[in-house]
């Protein structure tokens, strides 16, 4: 997990130089798309959609990158969490139907 938490920090500098370079991406599709279909067909099809997501990308890679520190700092605390999660699990799963059927009776009776 720190080596994940290592490179958290590291995705979000490179972000947003990778929302600088969609647009550029976004403009040169359309050249590859013409050159393809011949080779890969089904992947020069895909291709004008994944022109179209690139805009949605690179408005949504600041927003990512901002979200990433966060990220890093909760990893640490997820994965000592985790082995507890991991013992409840089956307790949580035996629980729900009895939770369902006292909901369900509740629900009937209201």
């Amino acid at each position: 997990m720190s080596n994940k938490a290592t490179l958290l920090p590291v995705l979000a500098t490179l972000l947003p130089v990778i929302a600088t370079l969609l647009p550029v991406l976004a403009t040169l599709l359309p050249v590859i798309a013409t050159l393809l279909p011949r080779l890969f067909p089904v992947l020069a099809t895909l291709l004008p959609v994944i022109a179209t997501l690139f805009p949605v990308i690179a408005t949504l890679l600041p927003v990512l990158a901002t979200l990433f520190p966060v990220i890093a700092t909760l990893l640490p605390v997820l994965a000592t969490l985790l082995p507890v999660i991991a013992t409840l699990f089956p307790v949580i799963v035996t629980l729900l139907p009895v939770c369902f059927l006292l909901v369900n009776t509740v629900w009937t009776c209201v």
